[in-house]
């Protein structure tokens, strides 16, 4: 039911803003008015779950119990404490000063994910209702129910592209340290710098396409390689367990890689940006597709994820009649708000909270 409440939230959302924006007047920072009631929903939703929302909830329930029990000297004698990095360690034990208890560090982390997200919207989209619609629809909001650590993480990497938009690469710099000490995987973060440095050189971004394609062909050498240096992933390596399965996921990734390629194409039309924006979402795609034939790569590819949400908007925004510009939104947005219901749908998502009404 929860669920079904946030996208009538949203849809009325969406009609007050119309109305606003075609009768009132409108302001770009009037975006907060209209945004912050939505991540409040959305805050509201994820802090407060029981630990049975979510099939890993529970697991990091037992993290924190472990963490907030131990002393910091065993806590950062080493970078990790029972594969947990050493920052997501210090976030619990400091939240279990201040209360200890789980669900607090849940509301916690639940909220600087949340924020992360938030900022990322409202820094880089203009389409912040759609964006908020697409945060949730295609996987990014529902996975931070389960792997929150690296969702966190991925949440922190999504705003080093502001910076790096902003000429601020200190500040980019420090958002990478932060993240890897949340989860070491966001090391992939650095492909998000090189790609950026070389977003107007069209010789060397076809170059990272062709790349990009020999490594589909020979991903599994890569990988063999990757995990030397990452031993601590080494369950994520042995393929052991039961590979992702797509189903009518797959017609969302043609889109998205058509959409990408489609921008690549149509150079006069996209900047620089847009096409650094379609590369992140080829990545993404690529990741899900080997992720269908080897455990977790997927998880690779969802620090490319955020950047869908810019990828709908920058194809959206170069339709030129405005009939077909407002068709294509709507349509868009009620096609996603489905898209959540039915992905909401599966039975580790069935909502309770642990606060008793």
């Amino acid at each position: 039911m929860v669920y079904q409440l946030l996208v009538l939230f949203l849809l009325l959302i969406s009609i007050f803003h119309y109305l606003i924006k075609q009768y009132v007047g409108y302001s770009w920072s009037h975006r907060k008015i209209f945004l912050i009631p939505i991540f409040i929903f959305l805050f509201s939703i994820m802090g407060f779950r029981s630990v049975y929302v979510g099939v890993d909830t529970y697991t990091y329930s037992m993290m924190y119990n472990w963490v907030s029990n131990e002393s910091f000297i065993t806590l950062f004698a080493d970078y990790f404490y029972d594969s947990i990095e050493i920052g997501y360690c210090l976030l619990a034990k400091v939240s279990s000063f201040v209360i200890d208890d789980y669900y607090f560090f849940q509301i916690t982390v639940s909220f600087l994910f949340l924020f992360f997200i938030y900022k990322f919207i409202l820094d880089n989209s203009n389409r912040f209702i759609t964006a908020s619609i697409i945060f949730i629809s295609i996987g990014i909001y529902l996975s931070a129910f389960n792997i929150t650590r690296q969702m966190l993480a991925v949440s922190i990497v999504a705003n080093i592209y502001t910076y790096l938009r902003r000429n601020k690469p200190q500040k980019a710099f420090l958002l990478t340290l932060i993240a890897l000490t949340i989860h070491v995987s966001s090391i992939i973060s650095i492909f998000i710098y090189v790609i950026y440095y070389f977003k107007e050189n069209k010789k060397m971004i076809f170059c990272i396409l062709l790349s990009l394609c020999i490594f589909c062909l020979f991903f599994e050498n890569a990988i063999n390689i990757i995990s030397n240096y990452f031993p601590v992933y080494s369950n994520y390596y042995s393929n052991q367990k039961q590979i992702q399965e797509a189903n009518m996921v797959k017609v969302l990734w043609a889109i998205e890689f058509l959409m990408s390629i489609y921008i690549l194409y149509r150079k006069r039309i996209f900047n620089s940006d847009k096409r650094f924006i379609a590369v992140m979402c080829l990545i993404y795609v690529v990741s899900n597709w080997i992720g269908l034939s080897f455990n977790y790569f997927e998880r690779i590819g969802l620090y490319f994820s955020p950047f869908l949400i810019l990828l709908f908007e920058s194809y959206g925004d170069s339709l030129k009649r405005r009939s077909l510009r407002f068709s294509y939104y709507a349509i868009l947005n009620c096609c996603f708000m489905i898209y959540f219901l039915k992905s909401s749908s599966s039975g580790q998502y069935i909502y309770s909270s642990f606060l008793n009404f």
